[in-house]
């Protein structure tokens, strides 16, 4: 039997990975799970699930002492500090406080994976310290881990990557870099494939809408849960989110500029500022303003570089962030209703850091700028920022050459292909209103997903004896 360790942050998360554990076990695999919440944690117990434990954010004995040399020789992938940057629901914390509380999980989980004899990680993209300490624990025991992320067609695939943190998956380097002629049977599929993720995109373009009652129900359950004797950080946090939120819709940050694709411009689009995609898989970027400021000392004479916030954020973003970048006289913030495919559309050059509108520039054959290291930045015609002191050049040889880069087709059906055909049959995101796509628990998806995951777990987990080598050459002698 081999042990699976997941990692949960709300009931319904955590009812679609019971539900997925149960067909799971029919394969020999026993489901572990990990909640961050102590609700949650009861609704697993209520279940029937016994393999689960709790590891909610608490204050600590700050009277206790810690070596923390000893945490930062031990944790090296992710480091101590990457850990406790990314961790956004107490980051007003003192450093020490935090160092004790992440030394606590850390120190759980070593004895949780011994104990339970964990042979493999599952998880969504997070940048919790209960998510990333047990990254780190599994890096540090040489173990697989797998971060659940939507696939290039968000409606039909996901996929489970399994190389690091990031947006990456050994099956597509695998396919990617194998020779290939694609027949014209094949291109019509990719062509299809475009169809289907621009359909997908067009679908969930709506924007989160700020209503007192999102926020009088946060502060509701905060509250709930505080009389019965439960102090909830992750709760006041989204209490937090939500009253910035609505304060910002109600009063624009900035006054909006128009697009006008009668002159040349460059994209940006905005990440939430306290997402995974940031917070986890690009510390260094977690100042957006620092990158438009890059940017726009990078902009070339009469281009204007637009930016726009994220369609389930607009109006949370930091409001004199916005300002600020606004000081500059190509930057134009637009309206965040704009389309973002519209943007794409229209625009000399895409520049992103791990969003999805890379992937959507690639489709609609745009020139791409990636400063992140998502998937797409593999493709061959994409241009990958490994020094950000070249970026001025880079951006000047982007808009030169254009969208003559797509004249080798070839190239583009092969990436298109490759990353559709490596990613996984299904969609792991449909256990909340994702996008607006709506739910789905039909046992139909389950036993599909679950059959999915049991083959990419088989295919990864090795003997103990074995373990000895690096997760990527364990992912590469897997396919």
């Amino acid at each position: 039997m081999m042990n699976l360790l997941v990692v949960s942050g709300s009931e319904q998360e955590a009812l679609q990975y019971i539900l997925i554990a149960r067909e799971l076990a029919s394969q020999g695999i026993a489901t572990h799970i990990i909640a961050t919440r102590k609700h949650v944690y009861e609704f697993i117990r209520n279940q029937g699930w016994e393999h689960t434990k709790l590891m909610a954010i608490r204050r600590c004995d700050t009277s206790k002492s810690i070596d923390s040399h000893r945490y930062l020789e031990k944790y090296r992938n992710p480091t101590i500090a990457e850990m406790m940057a990314s961790e956004q629901v107490i980051r007003h914390w003192d450093a020490d406080e935090k160092l004790l509380l992440l030394a606590d999980f850390l120190d759980i989980y070593e004895d949780y994976f011994e104990k339970h004899h964990i042979d493999i990680l599952m998880k969504f993209p997070t940048c919790s310290f209960a998510g990333r300490a047990a990254y780190a624990v599994a890096k540090r025991r040489n173990l697989p881990t797998l971060i659940i992320n939507t696939g290039p067609i968000i409606t039909e695939t996901f996929t489970l990557n399994d190389l690091d943190e990031g947006w990456i998956w050994s099956e597509f380097f695998t396919t990617y870099e194998t020779p290939k002629s694609l027949t014209p049977e094949n291109k019509k599929i990719v062509n299809e494939i475009v169809e289907r993720v621009l359909s997908d995109k067009e679908k969930s373009i709506k924007i989160i809408k700020a209503r007192l009652r999102r926020v009088l129900f946060a502060l509701f359950v905060y509250l709930y849960h505080r009389c019965k004797g439960e102090f909830d950080y992750a709760e006041r946090n989204e209490v937090v989110k939500q009253i910035s939120f609505f304060l910002g819709r109600i009063k624009r940050a900035v006054k909006y500029s128009q697009q006008d694709t009668s002159k040349p411009y460059i994209f940006f689009p905005l990440h939430i500022p306290w997402d995974a995609q940031i917070a986890t898989r690009n510390p260094m970027f977690a100042s957006q303003e620092a990158v438009i400021e890059m940017l726009a000392r990078s902009c070339p004479p009469g281009m204007a570089l637009y930016v726009k916030e994220h369609p389930y954020y607009a109006g949370g973003v930091n409001r004199k962030m916005l300002k600020n970048v606004k000081r500059f006289q190509m930057v134009r913030v637009v309206e965040p209703s704009i389309s973002s495919l519209e943007m794409i559309r229209h625009a000399k050059v895409v520049v992103t850091i791990n969003s999805t509108a890379g992937w959507e520039a690639i489709v609609l054959k745009k020139p791409l700028i990636v400063l992140g290291d998502p998937f797409y930045a593999q493709f061959k015609h994409a241009y990958k920022i490994e020094n950000i002191n070249t970026l001025p050049r880079v951006l000047n040889e982007a808009i030169c050459k254009g969208e003559s880069i797509y004249n080798d087709v070839d190239a583009w059906y092969d990436f298109l292909y490759s990353a559709v055909s490596s990613s996984h049959k299904g969609s792991m995101v449909f256990y909340k209103n994702y996008m607006g796509l709506g739910q789905d628990f039909s046992h139909q998806r389950i036993e599909s997903l679950a059959r999915e995951i049991g083959a990419k777990i088989k295919a990864l987990c090795v003997d103990p004896s074995e373990r000895n080598t690096s997760e990527k050459e364990i992912a590469q002698e897997s396919f």
